[in-house]
């Protein structure tokens, strides 16, 4: 499906005026886990076939609530060479203070990775743990070597998938401050551990991790991603892990889309998906109390006689209570009707979803070109940011130079190439666009 077929199904209901909301979204809510579901028309124009975006937003209401479900976790950290000096302190303190933050009923694995990978601590219940003897093996972690990440990650998830708890948290936390020696192995590992139940927060350090790579890592296995410029405030990301694991109340989500007859799913945008027997789902992970998460899926209609009642998407979330272990699920379905007159057309339009699709697509674009960038192995290019508005559409991720060709503004028109900016301004550009994507 062209992509210039969706940017004008975003922006063309501009011509009819100013935009009325839709009738209210589908709606599945039970206890604090939300699903609702949102169609960019109330109104499709009929016997014509129509391009249509579907914004699906799952969350979890904030409430009070006692205890948490344990962590098996594992601590997976880069003790490079690059590391060297105030880095590898921080990264030591840090480790420490995520020792110190978690409960007797927690398990925690420790595993340091640089030429070769070391499991410090193999995953053990903190209660039983000799924390004595696990501080002073931190605290002579070195940093020298080249980065073997996806032998590191990998024994993380091994250590983790190995005492898997149904009633817990599954997670691998990793920090990384390069590029892999091997980046190849990195997609098989993320699919193994999304598989078996364990999520990834990848933590970039630094100017010179692979913000793309350890991005897709937390996509793909439902975790997180955060770029951490500093080292020294690598603890209080840890301590905001923890902190979230104290408020997970939805564990291993997965959102599943079903297409209507005669409704096909064109993509979910900036998102990583599976295709399943009956269309496709994508990995939402854990989902913190106060949590949420914006999908917006864009399907192509077929065309329709005027007054039909179009079935376009059931949505259904599938998830593991925090506590308790219970197997749950939440549904909405969202549709439409056919009409031939331009101004229903228009009163049906749903501006908020028009205008979550163009975030939703400029972070997209955002990601593609930082990764054409550094595949291309040429100096990364600045990202024009679209506008918050269902106004001009944002620029095409081929359009965009990176060789110094000529640059495709956000408006269509040709432009200079824009000049270099540095890897501190990509890495915060990729952060910006992971927020809008994940959940937040």
């Amino acid at each position: 499906m062209p992509r210039s077929f969706w940017l004008f199904a975003i922006v063309v209901s501009g011509v009819f005026g100013c935009a009325r909301p839709a009738e209210p979204p589908s709606k599945a809510r039970g206890d604090a886990v939300t699903l609702e579901a949102s169609a960019s028309s109330r109104y499709l124009r009929a016997d014509t076939r129509a391009p249509v975006l579907v914004e699906v937003a799952v969350g979890v209401r904030p409430l009070e609530r006692a205890g948490r479900p344990p962590a098996n976790l594992a601590l997976v950290v880069d003790t490079s060479g690059s590391m060297e000096g105030k880095p590898i302190e921080d990264a030591r303190a840090a480790a420490t203070a995520l020792l110190d933050a978690l409960s007797p009923k927690d398990r925690l694995a420790v595993v340091v990775f640089n030429s070769k990978t070391d499991v410090l601590l193999s995953s053990t219940l903190i209660d039983d743990a000799d924390l004595k003897d696990v501080r002073a093996k931190i605290a002579a972690i070195p940093a020298e070597g080249t980065t073997d990440m996806a032998s590191g990650l990998e024994a993380g998830v091994r250590e983790v998938a190995a005492h898997l708890d149904a009633d817990g948290i599954n997670r691998v936390i990793l920090l990384g401050d390069g590029v892999p020696n091997d980046a190849s192995r990195m997609g098989a590992i993320a699919q193994s551990a999304a598989a078996s139940g364990v999520s990834v927060t990848a933590l970039g350090l630094g100017p010179d991790y692979n913000e793309t790579l350890m991005g897709r890592l937390a996509q793909v296995t439902g975790g997180r991603f955060q770029y951490v410029e500093d080292s020294s405030k690598v603890a209080s990301f840890f301590k905001e892990e923890v902190a979230r694991l104290q408020r997970t109340y939805a564990r291993d989500a997965w959102l599943e889309l079903t297409a209507g007859p005669g409704v096909a799913i064109d993509g979910v945008i900036g998102q990583a998906t599976e295709r399943t027997s009956t269309g496709v789902r994508v990995h939402v992970g854990d989902l913190a109390l106060g949590e949420k998460m914006d999908v917006v899926v864009k399907l192509t209609v077929d065309e329709r006689k005027a007054g039909a009642a179009v079935e376009l998407m059931d949505a259904v979330l599938r998830f593991t209570e925090g506590t308790g272990g219970a197997a749950a699920e939440r549904r909405a379905f969202v549709g439409a009707h056919a009409t031939s007159d331009p101004a229903k057309v228009s009163s049906g339009r749903n501006a908020e979803v028009e205008a979550a699709a163009v975030r939703a697509q400029d972070a997209a674009d955002t990601l593609e070109r930082i990764r054409i960038a550094r595949e291309s192995d040429a100096p990364k290019q600045p990202v024009p940011r679209a506008p918050a508005s269902p106004s001009p559409a944002p620029a095409q991720a081929k359009d965009v130079a990176v060789e110094g060709e000529k640059a495709q503004a956000p408006g269509g028109q040709g432009a200079a190439a824009a000049p270099a900016v540095s890897p501190e301004n990509v890495r915060r550009q990729h952060d910006d666009a992971m927020r809008v994507l994940q959940k937040h």
